[in-house]
């Protein structure tokens, strides 16, 4: 069973992991999402997690490597579900990259879900 509050959890660790919003004074954190990136966040993981369900299901990973997994994936960083699962994670790399790239951004120390160009 996949939990999606842990696959949100890993989605926001991967995202703060690898986006460009630290400056010399302040470390950002998953407390700094604004809500309302928070939710998109939330449901964008839940639209994956159902729409993939057989398939994540069946791949071996834990929660939290799959939502960790959809954030690499979309953001094409090379850590793709084809790397960790073979051949099946190849459809579900597919899906990952056509819901399109994302950052988080700080505005007014506040950070946001961002779609990138």
């Amino acid at each position: 069973m996949i939990n999606k509050d842990i696959a949100v959890a890993g989605y926001i660790a991967a995202a703060l992991l690898t986006s460009r919003h630290r400056d010399e004074f302040r470390l950002y954190g998953s407390w700094d999402i604004e809500d309302c990136s928070r939710d998109e966040i939330r449901a964008e993981v839940d639209e994956f997690l159902v729409g993939n369900a057989t398939l994540l299901l069946t791949s071996g990973m834990n929660s939290e490597q799959i939502g960790r997994t959809f954030w690499l994936a979309r953001n094409g960083f090379g850590m793709d579900f084809a790397k960790r699962i073979g051949h099946r994670g190849q459809e579900l790399d597919t899906e990952a990259v056509t819901r399109g790239r994302r950052a988080l951004v700080v505005i007014n120390n506040k950070l946001y879900h961002h779609r990138v160009s």
